[in-house]
């Protein structure tokens, strides 16, 4: 009887363990099959998302041949929503076709928008549908998507996809050029390539504005003479001016790419003692202003530290786009009167006097204020050309 008892003890305690190695076993394969089922359908996603991308760069291929704006296909978007952060990351993807929200400037570049794309619009990209419930947002210019409802995989990882790394705009490759009077460009200083010799610094705002340059070295040195891209202005006598050009003080605007090691005047035009002008140590303020647009003399960090877009009223600043200049940077002043020379260097346009040792990339002059766009948007160009870096 005794090994009777003992061996039905030794059976139920065979048979609990069975049943517990059964149980770790099922939740194994439970647990093991739900993990399967994420990554197909994580797999099946992507594999969607990359399907779509893959139409929508075929279907940009075929609008740059034709430019038959009916091949452009989805809602258009106002209103991008924001990219998750991916899991295990610090910063979210970003979209990288800046797109006009405010002035009057319109963009003929219909490729260049955010669309949405319907059901509808899938099969006419040749697709047999959306997958499971997803929604894309598309730019045919980029070969940007982005699933706007699932946003991410199981795994963390964001369904967005980009066949563009740098920042574009959905107003083109070009310069704002409505009311332009001058254009100079460090590349491009002859108007037919870039010239390491010349004295003239060619307008490319096709107004024949074109600058005379003074006292350079003929054989470019660090400090003075032409570069690859920029223009190397010494502090010491170096200087470019035009004379006989009206530069609006109080309606216009004035874009200066320029690095700025020391000196006093970098950017001057004065009529009768009234002046707008980019300087090293002034500080004072007139009324109303003209917008200037500038770059410092440290091409890194730009979140906090470089273009800068000023207008004024009454008597402080407004910044109107990017950050204030740090105490000790370059400062702006402008009055409400025209100035009938320009003057890249120098107090005066005859003869060098308190200039500026600085590399100068670009001077752009307009004759009216340019929308926050227009200027987000030359400045997408300027960081392109120029390399700028952020």
């Amino acid at each position: 009887m005794k090994n009777l008892r003992e061996n039905k003890g030794i059976t139920l305690i065979a048979l609990i363990i069975t049943i517990v190695v059964l149980l770790i076993i099922a939740g194994i394969s439970i647990s093991g099959g739900i993990t399967g089922i994420e990554e197909a359908n994580d797999n099946r996603t992507m594999t969607e998302l990359e399907k779509v991308q893959h139409a929508i760069t075929q279907r940009y291929s075929k609008f740059e041949l034709t430019k038959d704006t009916s091949l452009i296909v989805g809602t258009k978007i106002d209103d991008l929503p924001t990219i998750p952060t991916p899991t295990g990351e610090t910063k979210a993807p970003t979209w990288k076709v800046f797109q006009v929200t405010s002035g009057a400037t319109v963009s003929t570049h219909p490729e260049r928008k955010y669309y949405r794309l319907s059901q509808s619009d899938l099969q006419n990209l040749g697709l047999t549908g959306s997958e499971n419930g997803s929604s894309y947002i598309v730019n045919y210019y980029s070969g940007e998507i982005f699933d706007e409802n699932k946003k991410q995989t199981s795994k963390g990882t964001v369904l967005y996809k980009t066949a563009m790394e740098n920042e574009a705009s959905e107003l083109g490759d070009e310069y704002i050029k409505d009311g332009m009077q001058v254009w100079y460009d460090g590349i491009n200083n002859t108007g037919s390539g870039h010239s390491n010799s010349t004295t003239t610094w060619y307008d490319l705002s096709g107004n024949n504005n074109h600058a005379t340059i003074y006292n350079i070295a003929t054989t470019p040195t660090a400090d003075s003479g032409w570069h690859s891209n920029y223009l190397a202005l010494d502090g010491v006598d170096d200087f470019a001016s035009k004379t006989d050009i009206l530069v609006d003080g109080a309606n216009g605007t004035i874009e200066m790419i320029a690095k700025w090691n020391s000196g006093l005047y970098l950017f001057r035009s004065d009529a009768s003692g009234n002046r707008t002008y980019i300087t090293g140590k002034v500080t004072t303020k007139g009324n109303p202003a003209v917008p200037i647009v500038f770059v410092t003399n440290n091409f890194h960090n730009l979140s906090s530290r470089v273009l800068k877009y000023y207008t004024e009223k009454e008597t402080s600043y407004t910044m109107n786009y990017y950050n204030m200049v740090a105490s000790g940077e370059p400062q702006i002043y402008q009055t409400t009167n025209n100035g009938n020379y320009i003057s890249i260097g120098s107090f005066l346009a005859h003869k060098w006097e308190q200039g500026s040792k600085m590399q100068v990339f670009a001077v752009r002059v307009y004759n009216r204020g340019l929308s926050e766009a227009e200027i987000h948007h030359n400045y997408i160009l300027d960081k392109a050309r120029y390399g700028i870096e952020e």
